[in-house]
């Protein structure tokens, strides 16, 4: 009989455990409501790769059963919660997603899942070098989950180049020509990660012959032959100028124009263009903002081609001197000097002018009212400027420009208008001294002053050749040329084009002068200037240029 109640007692209590489980939700109290509790965003997928997860409810009456809308293309939702697939389109996703239990209860959610394209390195070439040139572009990649991890997995960056993991940055400075193969990877940040490779050359090619090509402000370029004509190069007009030029300057050591511009509208920058094995340019950087973009700046490269000198505004509040940077390409400042009363605001500011050795600098400068002077300073190997001394010109004097001859032993200073041309014995400290009179340009048979825009020196140094138009009678031009003993200064000819000239410049022994035939000066007349004379250059007057041209 005792035993007989045992067995009632353990039946009951049997069936009281199972029917308290049969009541239960889990670790939910009985009836708590249905609930989706997977949080959102989603774990992240990528294009082509396949993917799960899995969603979770509580409360309610299970089991559950699932469905979602607006899903990735190529994932599906399972009516057991599991959202799986492989995905066929990148891009940023909102699925809804409802859940439903055995006693008609429903909850709904929204989310987000971001589908990333396949990751690649979408690189696919690199510029060309040129060695001793500040050399820095990125490597680019798309797809994936950023940031990106780079790295060199075979052959290697030219020597002088590395790559930066973090950025992709390939920078330095190479130092041998020849062309480098290596294969660059990109890794993402997902988890796991994914990597992805591509297979990149860089080319470090010799500098291309000097003398050879000629390039203006227009964006046009020419091609000089072995007898001093010119030719259209076949890329001209060259790469596009971001805003209206005001100055060239060439390296005379690496494959660089630098070029000043300014506009109404961007600021005035520095940028230096890469000149190609085929003469044509491309833009290889840019500068920051340069202080004032409503002054005038004029570059100018040192005879060893390791600075960049700058001409114009040092300020915002019209402080004029000299910015200084590496001519490696890289404009990025170094430095700048206080230049008192320099005409960075006139129609022709002054370019720095130096010795042949570097070590020497010239600016010349025209204060209000006409109170010239010329200020020289001291070159140091790093660059910097330091003033050795000043020359005061007559009250009345205004320099137009100062040039340095091939010797290194004597400056010349000209004047606008009337025409005005002095040369100086220049000391090792930098000092100047007379060393010949002031002279007045006549224009034709002597009778009318002229203006001077432009001068330069011949390759003896025995010679000056001007650019002159009329001063009173706008309409004629063309050049003069006075003759330098070491002791006097004389007009011995001039050579009218009929025409106002604005610049010259010398390439050995020719000589390219720009003129303006009707409204903006737009042609170049060229000569081979051998012992005093003027020998028209076969082609000649050859119909392009514009205010500012330079000679690589």
């Amino acid at each position: 009989m005792h035993a007989l109640k045992l067995a009632v007692v353990a039946l009951v209590t049997g069936l009281a455990v199972v029917l308290t489980a049969c009541g239960s939700s889990g670790n939910n109290p009985p009836g708590s409501p249905l609930q989706i509790t997977t949080q959102s965003p989603l774990p992240s997928g990528r294009v082509n790769t396949p993917y799960t997860t899995t969603f979770v409810a509580t409360g309610g009456t299970p089991p559950y059963a699932w469905n979602a809308s607006n899903l990735p293309p190529g994932l599906v939702m399972s009516p057991a919660g599991s959202l799986s697939g492989t995905p066929t389109q990148a891009g940023s996703f909102s699925p809804s997603v409802a859940v439903s239990d055995s006693a008609q209860g429903s909850a709904n959610a929204s989310f987000t899942i971001s589908i990333a394209d396949v990751l690649r390195v979408s690189t696919t070439t690199l510029p060309t070098d040129s060695p001793g040139l500040a050399y820095a572009t990125g490597l680019m990649a798309a797809g994936g989950f950023p940031p990106y991890t780079w790295s060199v997995t075979q052959g290697s960056l030219p020597a002088g180049l590395t790559l930066q993991a973090a950025t992709g940055l390939i920078s330095g400075t190479a130092t041998e020509p020849g062309t480098s193969n290596f294969t660059a990877q990109v890794s993402d940040s997902g988890m796991p990660p994914a990597s992805a490779s591509a297979n990149l050359s860089i080319s470090v090619n010799p500098p291309p012959a000097r003398s050879a090509a000629l390039y203006a402000t227009d964006r046009t370029g020419a091609q000089i032959a072995s007898d001093g004509s010119l030719s259209l190069l076949p890329s001209s007009p060259e790469q596009a100028i971001n805003g209206s030029p005001l100055g060239l300057a060439s390296s005379p050591t690496l494959p660089l124009i630098f070029l000043t511009t300014t506009n109404a509208g961007p600021p005035a920058v520095v940028e230096s263009l890469f000149v190609n094995p085929d003469y044509s340019l491309n833009v290889f950087s840019i500068s920051l903002a340069l202080p004032d973009a409503s002054c005038i700046y004029l570059p100018a490269v040192d005879p060893t081609g390791s600075n960049l000198y700058v001409s114009g505004c040092t300020g915002t509040n019209g402080e004029t001197g000299i910015l200084i940077y590496p001519a490696n390409g890289s404009l990025l400042m170094s430095g700048s000097v206080s230049v008192p009363n320099l005409t960075a605001q006139d129609f022709r500011p002054a370019r720095v002018t130096f010795t042949p050795d570097g070590t020497l600098a010239f600016v010349p400068t025209c204060a209000n009212g006409g109170n010239g002077t010329i200020v020289s300073y001291s070159r140091a190997t790093s660059g910097l400027l330091t003033q050795a001394a000043t020359y005061t010109l007559p009250s009345d004097a205004c320099p137009e420009g100062v040039m340095v001859s091939p010797d290194g032993r004597y400056l010349a200073e000209w004047e606008f208008g009337p025409a005005i041309v002095q040369v100086f014995s220049i000391g090792s400290d930098g000092t100047l001294t007379s060393a010949s009179q002031r002279l007045t340009i006549m224009q034709g048979m002597g009778v009318q002053p002229a203006n001077l825009f432009d001068m330069v020196w011949d390759n003896s140094g025995s010679y000056l050749i001007g650019a002159l138009n009329l001063r009173s009678i706008f309409g004629g031009g063309g050049l003069a040329v006075l003759q330098f003993s070491g002791s006097s200064l004389t007009q011995v000819g001039s050579n009218l084009v009929g025409v106002p000239a604005d610049r010259i410049v010398r390439d050995n022994s020719y000589l390219y002068l720009e003129y303006c035939a009707s409204g903006p000066c737009g042609g170049l007349t060229g000569y081979d200037f051998q012992n005093g004379q003027l020998t028209p250059l076969p082609g000649s007057p050859y119909p392009f240029g514009a205010r500012e041209f330079v000679i690589y």
